[in-house]
């Protein structure tokens, strides 16, 4: 008798995993990426079109609030300060659409 709980149990699991693969292909993926909702998305293109890379990223959640951090390199150096003061600009400027 056990042995069938073992297999049903590995079964229930398989097919969960199946269900959350394609919850989130058909959600998941349309609410990070989708029109209009797509902040992140928005945010690495706006800095690789200012010509830098992203070297580094964290994304967490405490509580209610998203924390993301970037670090922003241009050929593999530190930004200068006038190219940080544009990017930011051209950044809040995503942020704000």
């Amino acid at each position: 008798m056990r042995k069938k709980n073992v297999l049903g149990t590995m079964m229930h699991s398989f097919i969960l995993m199946a269900v959350v693969t394609v919850l989130w292909a058909l959600v998941g993926y349309s609410l990070t990426f989708g029109e209009g909702s797509a902040l992140l998305h928005d945010l690495a293109r706006a800095i690789s079109l200012a010509g830098c890379n992203s070297e580094v990223v964290l994304v967490d959640t405490k509580a209610h609030k998203a924390l993301d951090v970037f670090y922003v390199t241009s050929n593999g150096a530190k930004l200068t300060p006038e190219r940080q003061a544009r990017l930011q600009v051209e950044l809040l400027e995503v942020y704000r659409k």
